[in-house]
């Protein structure tokens, strides 16, 4: 019996979904239930507003009902530039602070990540690893054309959307409004989302 296995990265607008080992699309290898997800850490990089935090916490409690705890500021470093030098890298944001606990880096510069065809560096609004422990958000392209009130539920539901990678799930295609899908590249897509999961994405990760 032969074995494949396939090492692919996916991207996206919305975010990018990093494979640490191979997976049946649509599937959870060894799925657990949602009690993996323990207490949340995040990590404002660089000057991240207090407000923006305090909306991401709000956002993680209240639909996760873990406890979230907001460690030290982190300065932003030059070793995390993109090859342009004039935006960041959200591929080396998560290497820089990968870790064992589940992590949130929050940044408000504009982060980048590798796509074909697209001068090497594609604007995204978050990255995270899938399965794993890590992600990365941004509020640089989510303020666009946002109200406080508007910009708070972008940010809560990005930040719900790449924790859903980390616990595992893929982007989502079987209801509109599941926080699991993909932008399609706007803004659009998760304006017009609700704070669920669809009852697939609940299933893979044993939420109920």
């Amino acid at each position: 019996m032969k074995y494949l296995s396939i090492l692919t990265i996916l991207i996206f607008c919305y975010c990018k979904q990093i494979e640490k080992k191979p997976i049946v699309k649509n599937t959870i290898s060894n799925a657990n239930p949602i009690k993996i997800l323990d207490t949340i850490h995040i990590i404002p990089l660089g000057k991240v507003e207090q407000v923006v935090v305090d909306n991401v916490v709000k956002g993680l409690t209240a639909f996760y009902h873990k406890t979230v705890i907001v460690q030290k500021v982190e300065p932003l470093d030059k070793r995390l530039l993109s090859e342009s030098k004039k935006r960041y890298s959200a591929d080396s944001i998560l290497k820089r602070f990968k870790s064992q606990q589940n992590t949130v880096v929050i940044t408000s510069v504009d982060i980048v990540t590798p796509k074909k065809n697209v001068t090497n560096e594609w604007g995204i609004f978050g990255l995270g690893l899938r399965p794993g422990k890590v992600c990365v958000i941004s509020s640089f392209r989510l303020k666009k054309n946002a109200t406080a009130k508007l910009l708070a539920e972008r940010l809560q539901k990005v930040a719900i959307h790449e924790v859903g990678h980390n616990l595992g799930l893929y982007h989502c295609a079987k209801d509109p409004e599941c926080l699991m899908n993909d932008a399609g590249g706007t803004i659009k897509q998760v304006d017009n989302e609700k704070f669920m999961f669809c009852e697939n994405c609940k299933k893979l990760i044993g939420m109920k």
